[in-house]
């Protein structure tokens, strides 16, 4: 095992061990974290032609009592003119990653994802230390 999977071993035990009302503090926080690098991956892995895909993009993080979840991708209403024309990225963004018959494929989600991956679970990690050690609330 790598030293993040057992910090993840660890992390998760000490969890479980919690306080159901801790765990619903604690796991936005965690989640926020391991979204940021995901975030940044994404926007450096995006293709630029006038800058409204990687200005689009966000995360959106969610509680769910002892669980969150983390939604990153574009803003559905985000949009702004280019060359006299009103883009909105959620409305193309699946012909750039999947291509069209026109154009080749670019999977910048795939490339994000696997780039973003240790540093999302480092992220998480170093916040669920702080918090489980009583540091800086």
């Amino acid at each position: 095992m790598t030293s993040i999977e057992e910090g993840i071993a660890n992390l998760v035990a000490r969890l479980e061990a919690m306080d159901a009302r801790l765990q619903a503090e604690i796991y936005p926080k965690l989640v926020r974290a391991g979204a940021a690098p995901v975030l940044a991956a994404l926007q450096s892995e995006s293709p630029v032609e006038s800058g409204t895909l990687k200005a689009s993009m966000a995360t959106r993080v969610q509680g769910y009592g002892q669980s969150a979840m983390s939604a990153t991708g574009v803003r559905t209403r985000f949009g702004r003119p280019y060359n006299g024309k009103f883009r909105r990225p959620s409305k193309y963004i699946h012909l750039v990653a999947r291509g069209t018959t026109h154009s080749r494929a670019n999977p910048f989600m795939e490339v994000a994802a696997a780039l973003s991956q240790d540093a999302a679970l480092g992220a998480m990690l170093a916040i669920a230390e702080s918090e489980l050690s009583g540091g800086p609330k």
